[in-house]
């Protein structure tokens, strides 16, 4: 009835046979095991990748969002700056500047003429 392989394992005062098949059953379900705890590491390994990948998003999202936010910040000083530039350029500037120039000039010369009488 069982192979020569059959072995005799005494359990509590009774006798269990069990066959090399039911060792290669014990591995199996043992290496099963271990491929479940293999993979249940896995998915926390994963898991806690995507949560750093999460945080590498976010990081680059918000650089971006800054990198965007100083470079409309240049703008505006690069505008002022160059509005700042033009306003010296402005002929009105020009035209008030003689003017005052041609006042302080005629007061001069009133001031320093010789009096005819």
């Amino acid at each position: 009835m069982y192979s020569e392989k059959t072995k005799l394992l005494p359990q509590k005062n009774t006798q269990v046979y069990y066959t090399d098949n039911d060792d290669e059953i014990i591995t199996i379900a043992q290496d099963v095991n271990d491929v479940t705890k293999l993979f249940t590491d896995l998915h926390d390994l994963i898991n806690d990748q995507g949560i750093v990948i999460d945080d590498i998003q976010s990081n680059i999202e918000s650089a971006k969002k800054d990198v965007e936010d100083g470079n409309k910040t240049l703008v505006a000083a690069n505008e002022n700056q160059y509005g700042n530039l033009c306003s010296l350029y402005d002929p009105k500037l020009y035209f008030i500047i003689l003017l005052v120039l041609g006042l302080i000039g005629f007061v001069i010369y009133i001031t320093t003429r010789p009096k005819t009488t």
